[in-house]
């Protein structure tokens, strides 16, 4: 990747950034009709380098969020387990990551430091690989889908 900024998904990521465009714009549009303030930051070089996709803002508070379009039609989350990857990088500082599979209309949330944890007391022998971790069996994990 270039040092230049780009300004599309696509333009930094090829292909791979269209599907997560897909993802973002689900995102977007999901949270919006549910009536939340929805900003999203693809135009701001420093909270993309810092893994922040969208402030949320509610009743209680704004969020950060880190969306990703990796949910598997068997509702599983694709998690990056090494250092440099998007969920233990410590440049990446999103308070939520948001899971998203945009043929079933579903998304899976979950706080970053409450799977840091977890993942560091249940699967720390998986560093440096994918792992896919099944949201249906993770209590932490909120899981929301748009009706069809």
């Amino acid at each position: 990747m270039s040092k230049e900024f780009k300004k599309t998904l696509y333009e930094k990521y090829g292909l791979a950034g269209t599907k997560g465009q897909a993802g973002e714009d689900f995102f977007e549009q999901f949270y919006t009709k549910k009536g939340y303030r929805v900003i999203k930051t693809d135009k701001h070089i420093l909270h993309q380098k810092n893994g922040i996709d969208f402030f949320i803002v509610t009743l209680k508070g704004s969020y950060t969020i880190d969306v990703k379009n990796n949910l598997t039609l068997n509702d599983e989350a694709v998690i990056e387990m090494d250092k440099q990857g998007w969920l233990f990088n410590p440049i990446k500082i999103s308070q939520f990551i948001s899971h998203i599979n945009t043929s079933t209309k579903t998304i899976a949330s979950y706080r970053r430091q409450t799977m840091i944890e977890y993942l560091n007391d249940s699967f720390w022998d998986y560093r440096n690989e994918l792992l896919y971790l099944n949201i249906n069996k993770v209590p932490f994990i909120k899981v929301e889908k748009e009706l069809l």
